[in-house]
């Protein structure tokens, strides 16, 4: 997981969000919000609205369009880091979306949790129960990553012995802790093998670009490679290793002869 870069929108998608997030608020009562809230969203009307909200998502993502919370598969749904049924006024926040693959949301779907102070108590499932009518959240931190304002590696790092993610703070009277804790459990991102052997395949591929560069070093060789980095996918791999190259031996030689690629 990575920081998402921020992209603005036209400012006729700016008015269509607000529109709707007006029509939302004026319902009486927190289940009619909910309810108005998900019918604007299925109906996914003005057509050019949503269009421009998925062409801008698309371009803030890494890799050749990786979905935002695996980075393995293409994303192509638009999904609210805060879910419709906890806070139906978030629905079209812009800062409320992000866009994911089907293996992602679709897990994800409307779970969600909240920090429990103090911190060593962990986290509370706030996630709206099935069948029954919605009740307005209580407010407290949201224990997801919130990746438009939070760098994840703040939060997370990648074992490469294991090629799995854990807490960067070990402390578990932390906010960070539980708040990568419950990110890591929510999107399942150690629970997939596919993740896990994607990240692995990524490292070695990475470290095996760098030392092709390094046997051609060119401005056309250096073009490639970056060409290269900016499409591939798993490119949380590549930012952890040149967070970590100093610590492996396969990796230190490498970008001490290139320390023009820890800015890439």
């Amino acid at each position: 997981m990575l920081a998402i870069s921020f992209n603005k929108l036209s400012e006729d998608a700016i008015d269509g969000l607000l529109a709707h997030t007006t029509l939302i608020t004026l319902q009486k009562d927190f289940p009619e919000q909910v309810a108005k809230a998900k019918s604007l969203w299925d109906a996914k009307r003005p057509v050019k609205l949503f269009n421009e909200l998925k062409e801008t998502l698309a371009l803030m993502c890494s890799g050749n369009q990786r979905c935002m919370y695996c980075e393995d598969s293409f994303a192509d749904e638009i999904e609210h880091r805060r879910p419709k049924n906890l806070y139906p006024q978030q629905t079209f926040d812009w800062d409320n979306m992000l866009y994911s693959c089907g293996p992602c949301n679709g897990p994800k779907n409307n779970q969600f949790a909240i920090l429990n102070p103090p911190y060593a108590n962990g986290y509370t499932d706030i996630s709206p129960k099935r069948g029954e009518v919605p009740e307005k959240p209580k407010s407290g931190m949201d224990a997801l990553i919130n990746q438009r304002v939070e760098n994840p590696l703040d939060f997370i790092w990648l074992d490469f012995n294991t090629f799995r993610f854990t807490p960067i703070n070990p402390n578990q009277d932390s906010i960070e802790y539980w708040k990568a804790e419950y990110t890591i459990k929510l999107l399942r991102l150690n629970a997939r093998q596919t993740l896990i052997r994607g990240r692995e395949h990524a490292y070695h591929s990475f470290r095996n670009g760098l030392s092709d560069y390094l046997r051609n070093l060119n401005p056309n060789r250096q073009v490639e490679f970056r060409k290269f980095l900016k499409s591939a996918p798993h490119k949380t791999v590549w930012e952890e290793m040149k967070r970590q190259y100093s610590q492996r031996d396969d990796l230190r030689d490498l970008f001490q002869q290139a320390p023009e690629v820890l800015a890439w």
